[in-house]
């Protein structure tokens, strides 16, 4: 479990850090050094962030940022539990801000 809750803490570091560095969202990936589950970039990012149900996670946050309104949102695996997927990423907003979240990805 130790190894779990450092690999996450060090996803969100490495997330604040992109996002406090206004990172755009085609280099997100090379510079927190994973490769992401969706990236609205990429084919078909945009069309799963659609369809996915994306819940806030207690753990990390009580809200989540808009989704469906951003510019570009990027996300990683935090971890995967029976019922979820933890979730983790940047959220471009329109007005010019980068938002980090967490969120719980449920199956369809």
């Amino acid at each position: 479990m130790d190894q779990i809750a450092n690999d996450e803490s060090t996803l969100l570091a490495a997330l604040r850090e992109a996002a406090a560095k206004h990172v755009k969202p085609d280099r997100v990936e090379e510079v927190v050094g994973q490769t992401a589950l969706i990236n609205t970039r990429r084919e078909p990012g945009r069309e799963i962030l659609k369809l996915a149900d994306i819940a806030p996670d207690p753990e990390c946050q009580s809200d989540l940022p808009d989704l469906g309104g951003a510019m570009d949102v990027v996300y990683w695996n935090r971890r995967w539990t029976p019922e979820t997927v933890k979730i983790a990423g940047l959220v471009w907003h329109r007005d010019g801000r980068i938002e980090v979240f967490c969120g719980l990805v449920y199956p369809p």
